[in-house]
């Protein structure tokens, strides 16, 4: 009898080391708790991640990260994550109090701020080659969105640059995954680069065609592919668009011979309209975060795809 307890017990002690040692393994093997601001951040998050984790983005649909507010499982997300990739406060105001308040419990990275990320200054309201008239406007705007641009993803070499910069931060963080970090990454640059050349021919064809656009989104989008942007009706979508500046796009359309207008899916359908009936240009749709986008590695060439043939479609 106590022979056979002896038994039991060892055979019970065996067990409780074996799912310790399991469990112990499994922590070994996780990826690190990855949370990502926007969608195209997320993707080439994502890409770097394939086989190893599943990052989690915060913002989808048409939500803009310069008023989201955080749900409270995002909040909750945010209090468990490892690290953090956002563009920078400049774009994600909302994320600016709950990492001060975090400060310590996550890594925050600013892909705006990465090795190699070229930033283009924001351009004043009106012509994106000539000085605003509208001093005060331009100046809040600059106030609240900071001077530098912070649409970076929309340049290839800026993706490059980020996607390093997140293997670097991770390979760091987790270097147990370090090797498949670096076979992502280089398979998603060679992907992207590919896209470029691609883009590149497309593009050549409509290069000096003039256009204006609802929102000053895509500055590094047409220097990288040497558009020909003729005018932006808004600094920043969230603020108003007045009388005055609405007769100003109409003139800028009608001297500068644009070939069109392009909308964004979130914002002022009904003004964008307007501008079409009253001077006869074409309309497209751009949209610079891809809020219709699939998650994941595709994101990113999925958004970029879409500009190309918006830019082509009604160009040419």
């Amino acid at each position: 009898m106590v022979h056979d307890w002896k038994k039991f017990a060892a055979s019970c002690l065996f067990g409780m080391i074996l799912v310790w040692l399991l469990n112990s393994w499994a922590w070994a093997g996780q990826a690190p708790r990855v949370l990502v601001s926007i969608k195209p951040i997320h993707a080439l998050v994502a890409a770097v991640m394939k086989g190893v984790g599943d990052p989690k983005v915060m913002l989808q649909g048409s939500a803009s990260p310069h008023t989201y507010a955080l749900r409270p499982s995002e909040a909750s997300s945010l209090r468990h994550a490892d690290v953090v990739f956002w563009v920078g406060e400049d774009l994600e105001s909302f994320l600016v109090k709950p990492m001060l308040q975090l400060a310590g419990k996550a890594s925050l990275i600013a892909l705006s701020q990465a090795p190699g990320v070229q930033l283009l200054p924001n351009r004043q309201l009106g012509s994106v080659t000539e000085p605003s008239e509208h001093h005060e406007d331009a100046a809040a705007d600059a106030h609240h969105h900071g001077t530098q641009d912070m649409h970076v993803w929309l340049s290839p070499a800026n993706a490059v640059a980020m996607v390093e910069e997140i293997r670097r931060v991770l390979s760091e963080l987790d270097p147990k995954h370090m090797d498949k970090y670096l076979e992502n990454a280089q398979k998603i640059t060679k992907k992207i680069q590919s896209f470029d050349d691609s883009a590149k021919k497309r593009l050549a064809t409509v290069g000096n065609r003039p256009f204006v656009v609802f929102h000053d989104a895509y500055h590094y989008f047409e220097k990288h592919f040497s558009l020909n942007n003729a005018g932006s009706i808004s600094f920043s979508p969230e603020r108003p668009v007045s009388v005055k500046r609405l007769h100003e796009i109409q003139e800028t359309i009608k001297t500068t011979h644009a070939v069109c207008l392009f909308a964004e899916p979130q914002f002022q359908s009904a003004l964008v309209e307007t501008i079409v009936r009253d001077t006869g240009i074409k309309k497209g749709v751009l949209d610079p975060l891809g809020v219709d986008t699939p998650k994941g590695e595709e994101g990113w060439f999925v958004l970029m795809n879409r500009l190309v043939d918006a830019l082509v479609g009604c160009l040419l």
